[in-house]
């Protein structure tokens, strides 16, 4: 859920101002967190407000995204909504390349997140299993000498 609301944070910043939301380290970072805060408090609460001030600045004027969001508003978004804004994507010049910014990379970071954490716990699976056949084999050995040999 956190990944969709991630998604819905960045199409709706699109749709309200019509260019994307930087995806530098900063942004990133408050969009994360706002994402788990909000995901966290909807197990409690029917509605969350996301409020993140001076998100973005845009022609020198600081631009703010303000969303209340419920359980059924992230599971039914439709991200087919066509915007009716002209759409601009962040340029900046670094050496001598011109660097387009847009929140594909921060979709494609979050995927390799939720991709890292699931080899995480697929590790602890094995090792759990490997503990458990480990302590299985001793406590079989053990009965073994027990009552077989001894």
């Amino acid at each position: 859920m956190k990944i969709e609301l991630s998604r819905i944070i960045y199409h709706k910043f699109l749709e309200e101002n019509g260019f994307e939301l930087s995806t530098d380290g900063n942004t990133f970072d408050r969009v994360a967190e706002a994402c788990i805060k909000a995901v966290e408090e909807l197990k409690t609460s029917k509605e969350v407000e996301i409020n993140l001030p001076f998100i973005a600045e845009y022609a020198n004027a600081p631009k703010h995204l303000i969303l209340s969001v419920t359980k059924e508003y992230i599971e039914n978004y439709d991200f087919n909504k066509s915007t009716k804004k002209k759409i601009v994507t962040e340029k900046k010049v670094v050496g001598n390349k011109l660097e387009e910014k847009s929140r594909n990379s921060f979709l494609e970071k979050l995927s390799k997140e939720k991709e890292e954490e699931k080899k995480q716990q697929k590790a602890k699976n094995k090792m759990i299993i490997f503990g458990t056949v480990a302590i299985l084999s001793f406590v079989l050995t053990y009965l073994v000498f027990k009552y077989v040999l001894g």
